[in-house]
Formats: structure tokens, sequence, C-alpha cells
């Protein structure tokens, strides 16, 4: 179950991976993916860049109040909750990484199952609330043109 202690504590962790010595040392860091891997089994998040090099490895007790049988579903609307909050306080601005990138959530494979967020001040993202409509409205804007 997903709680607002879980979602402060992955804020953190989020945090926390931006001060590690990979980001504090280098200047404009290149990294268009971070790979973010969920571990029940060890209860540990690791976070990996494009190449596969782990950037940090971080206990979460919290993972095991998430329920196993759907493990990354929960977890994606816990780390999405949780990177939303971070974009809303404008810490990604504040961080020495070049942008565009995103989170990725990946399996114990290294697997991508899911797309977390993309943090880019020049990209909008479409989402189902935001194109509601939008076919009819199309559909309603040919005729339209078309009658013309």
């Amino acid at each position: 179950m997903i709680s607002k202690d879980s979602i402060a504590a992955f804020e953190r962790i989020i945090e926390a991976l931006f001060k590690t010595k990979v980001f504090k040392n280098t200047p404009d860091l290149v990294v268009t993916d971070i790979h973010v891997q969920p571990v029940l089994t060890d209860s540990y998040i690791y976070f990996y860049d494009d190449d596969d090099n782990l950037l940090l490895s971080e206990r979460a007790n919290w993972l095991c109040d998430l329920d196993r049988e759907c493990l990354y579903e929960e977890f994606l609307k816990l780390a999405q909750a949780s990177v939303k909050k971070l974009k809303e306080k404008s810490f990604f601005d504040r961080v020495n990484i070049l942008q565009p990138f995103s989170f990725v959530l990946v399996d114990e494979n290294r697997e991508t199952v899911n797309e977390i967020d993309i943090i880019d001040n020049d990209t909008i993202v479409l989402d189902d609330e935001l194109l509601k409509g939008w076919e009819e409205e199309m559909d309603s804007f040919i005729d339209n043109l078309l009658k013309d």
C-alpha cells in the first residue's frame, strides 16, 4: 500500500541520488535515462545510468509494504507521485544534469517496465486527462474545415 510516508521517503532517495559524487563532480552530466530498480528480496532501490553503471543503492524498508503481486504497478504510482512533488518544488531545476532526461522503472533483468516521468522544462507530456475528447474535437475541426 502506498502511503504519504513512502512517497516522502522516495523523494528523499531521489534527492540523495543527486547529491552523490557522480552528479556533484561531473558538470553538465549527460544522462538520458535513470533506471530505477526496486528489489523486494533485499529491500533496496537501485539507480543505474544509461550504461548500467550503478549510481546509487538505497535501503527502502517500506518496499515490503507494497503488494508483491503488483509490485511494479504500485511502485510506478509511488515513484510518479514522488517525482511530481519534486517537480512542483522545482527540484530538478537545481540539479547538475542536462535536461531532458527520464526516470525509467526496470525489472530484475533491467528490462523497461514503464516510464516513470520525463524531466524537461520544454516538453509537455500528454496524459489521458489532457487527451479526453481530443478525437471528437479534431473530427469536428476537420468537418468544419471541409464544409468551407
